[in-house]
């Protein structure tokens, strides 16, 4: 039984950041390889082991990070949705429930970033600055996409990029303060508490998303 009062107060937050924390551990380990490329990237400094890295990065994403993120949102979901359940369990099931529809998707999303990725080293190449910006700002509004994207997998069966869209256009606001609040949140926390990436990471955010999207329904 749950303690009343201000312990039941703390009991309440305690058990909401354990549910996060531990939530976010499962993500991460799902998505090991890509971490150990992206430490490497950012490592790199010939230009062949860039690319190289980037087009492993960009392989990984439908089979690793798409499908990951898919169960994340079904678990933090049902956080929301005050349901019982078993969090290895649960997300385990999630994550083979909606593999092969968010590797699909993933692949398609790969694609338009490769794309946009490659668009963005012409521009830089030749220095145009003015394009370099566009390209940026697209790729700011396509993590805010994705993100979307993956959080309705598991309800839509088809449609999931129009209906995508479709609650950014009409919630640009709060879409846009989204993006801006993920990555002041993970730069904050990678230039001063780092160690906290391991369990908040990812799980805040995709509960942020999760907010608008029922605001939506």
């Amino acid at each position: 039984m749950q303690p009343a009062g201000l312990m039941g107060r703390f009991y309440v937050m305690a058990e909401w950041i354990a549910r996060f924390a531990f939530s976010n551990l499962i993500w991460l380990a799902l998505n090991i390889p890509i971490l150990f490329l992206f430490v490497n990237l950012l490592l790199a400094e010939k230009m062949e082991v860039i690319v190289t890295l980037i087009v492993l990065l960009l392989l990984s994403m439908p089979y690793l990070f798409i499908p990951s993120t898919t169960a994340l949102s079904t678990v933090v979901k049902g956080f929301l949705a005050k349901e019982e359940f078993h969090l290895v369990k649960d997300f385990i099931w999630a994550y083979r429930q909606n593999y092969k529809k968010s590797m699909r998707i993933g692949w398609m999303l790969a694609v338009a970033l490769g794309i946009l990725l490659v668009d963005f080293w012409y521009a830089a190449a030749y220095q145009h600055q003015m394009l370099s910006s566009i390209f940026l700002l697209i790729a700011f509004i396509g993590f805010i996409y994705t993100l979307y994207v993956c959080v309705l997998v598991p309800t839509f069966d088809a449609k999931i990029f129009t209906a995508a869209a479709r609650i950014m256009t009409a919630h640009p606001i709060l879409s846009l303060s989204i993006g801006i609040i993920s990555f002041v949140y993970v730069y904050v926390i990678f230039q001063w508490l780092p160690v906290l990436l391991l369990f908040f990471c990812t799980s805040p955010i995709i509960f942020l998303v999760l907010l608008v999207v029922m605001k939506h329904e």
